[in-house]
């Protein structure tokens, strides 16, 4: 999965804030590249609480060998 379509997949749920979805996007790649894993998909979902508003995350990887 490109950095283009995981930042698609995610800028509405950070405020439609380009620069803010960047950093998050490498961070991620980041994390899964220390790992030696390939992203193969995600899906990050946003839900409104009476403390605060959460981010869910689930993530499908490939661990290379």
């Amino acid at each position: 999965m490109g950095k283009k379509e995981k930042m698609a997949s995610i800028l509405h749920l950070v405020g439609g804030k380009p620069e803010n979805v960047e950093k998050i996007v490498d961070e991620i790649d980041k994390f899964f590249d220390n790992l030696n894993a390939e992203m193969e998909d995600w899906k990050v979902s946003m839900e409104e609480f009476p403390d605060g508003t959460r981010l869910f995350a689930r993530f499908q990887v490939l661990i290379k060998k």
